[in-house]
């Protein structure tokens, strides 16, 4: 097993000031998400040729939704728990389809608790069942998790491990689902 490390207790006291919550970042932080995805699609009425570029920023910036809403889950993207829950829920979570409730029992309960229990955690499932350790070699990998993810072909997979862990009331009942799945 490896041994944790600690920090001294001078680093611990310097990094304190960046662990200290606040009820304006998080709100900054969406805005600047969504103000770069209003960019973007306004960029697209200027040529057609803005559409690649566009649709990279917007991906970009749904992915920095899911990490707010990640921080939203863990209570510490405000120091306000109900604006905590209310951003993250409405501003975070919905726009990309992932429920919050789901997403706190998914990633903060199992993932957490269980973690690389793989018979428990789904994040650890999900990365056995798509064969991220069975990799060969580095063109193995960049073909299998990045080629086939930006030609869509690893999309399945990922929206069947969405429905099951972080989809809400509709992940209660994995035995249908994983059928259905």
């Amino acid at each position: 097993m490896i041994e944790k490390h600690v920090f001294s207790k001078e680093i611990r006291e310097r990094l304190r000031p960046l662990f200290t919550l606040n009820n304006w970042r998080g709100p900054l932080e969406l805005a600047g998400d969504y103000l770069c995805i209003a960019a973007a699609v306004y960029a697209t009425y200027w040529s057609m040729w803005c559409y690649p570029l566009s649709l990279l920023v917007i991906g970009s910036r749904q992915r920095a939704l899911a990490s707010l809403l990640h921080e939203s889950c863990h209570k510490t993207f405000m120091r306000n728990r109900a604006l905590n829950d209310l951003f993250g829920r409405w501003l975070a979570g919905y726009p990309i389809f992932q429920s919050h409730r789901a997403y706190v029992k998914s990633h903060v309960l199992d993932h957490h608790t269980f973690l690389g229990d793989a018979r428990r955690d789904p994040d650890y499932i999900h990365y056995i069942e798509s064969g991220l350790f069975d990799v060969r070699d580095r063109l193995d990998f960049v073909t299998r998790f990045i080629v086939k993810t930006i030609l869509l072909l690893n999309a399945a997979g990922y929206l069947r491990y969405l429905l099951m862990n972080r989809l809400g009331e509709i992940s209660r009942d994995k035995k249908n689902w994983r059928n259905w799945c």
